[in-house]
């Protein structure tokens, strides 16, 4: 799980996703949201094609931890429609908002 780059003068951290988001990768994506500093902090779902209920379970307690200092970008139609599956929407596991990537 690479880190994103974060631009100048920019305050958050960001994390890009994995593609496949499934019990496998789960571990990596629990150790990089702990590792993440405080505040401000950006996932990058862009290559996401796979959400798996493990991940989606990390996801919705770090938007619970982070609260509105959580923002994702690029999250694609094919994996909106999963979390639907699941009875959520975007704003479940990105309370500070969804942003076009």
């Amino acid at each position: 799980m690479a880190r994103l780059p974060t631009p100048p003068g920019a305050n958050a951290g960001a994390l890009a996703l994995p593609a496949r988001m499934d019990s496998r990768a789960a571990p990596g994506l629990a150790e990089a949201l702990r590792a993440a500093p405080p505040g401000p902090l950006r996932l990058d779902a862009t290559g996401v094609r796979l959400l798996g209920g493990l991940c989606l379970q990390l996801l919705l307690a770090a938007a619970r931890e982070r609260g509105p200092d959580l923002v994702i970008a690029g999250l694609g139609a094919e994996t909106v429609s999963q979390l639907a599956v699941f009875g959520l929407a975007p704003a479940d596991i990105a309370p500070g908002g969804v942003l076009s990537a």
